[in-house]
């Protein structure tokens, strides 16, 4: 499904229970919706659940120019406000993750828990000396570019070679 928020046609999936309190999944680098997949069936019946891709990933549309937190933070809010969804537990990974930390610091009153995984407040030393690269890689070849370093950066060769339909 998507909605128009922000000024841009992001892409969400609803699952769960109506009338539930809400989980909103926010995605990292080079992931979409259905890296959610494995959550659903253990929250699907105490919560309506909202996951959406983040601009630029999955089916959200890609914007020219540089991304900033702010950008981001009012997508995922506006994905709310046009689902009429007044409070939500958040989760995010990564950049997800980042950009759940801005949103419950400048929208508290929106999020009822929040949950960031596998994110940073600073730009370690390793990272920042491969995101020009990154960066310059998504732009010309879109996040499928960039998939495989990621994939390669988190995974262990072990759970690559034993979980092949998860990547």
């Amino acid at each position: 499904m998507y909605v128009d928020a922000n000024g841009i046609r992001i892409n969400y999936r609803l699952d769960g229970s109506q009338g539930s309190p809400w989980v909103t999944f926010i995605t990292g680098i080079a992931n979409d919706t259905t890296m959610w997949d494995g959550q659903i069936p253990a929250l699907e019946d105490e919560f309506n659940i909202l996951r959406l891709d983040t601009r630029g990933h999955g089916g959200t549309q890609a914007t020219d120019g540089d991304y900033a937190f702010d950008m981001l933070m009012n997508d995922v809010v506006g994905v709310w406000d046009a689902l009429d969804i007044p409070q939500t537990h958040v989760v995010g990974l990564g950049l997800g993750g980042s950009t759940s930390i801005g949103i419950a610091i400048n929208h508290s009153d929106r999020v009822i828990s929040l949950t960031p995984c596998a994110c940073r407040a600073v730009m370690v030393p390793e990272l920042q000396a491969i995101w020009p690269s990154l960066v310059e890689m998504a732009k010309t070849g879109g996040m499928e570019a960039v998939a495989e370093t990621t994939v390669q950066r988190w995974f262990t060769d072990e759970f690559k070679a034993a979980n092949p339909d998860v990547l």
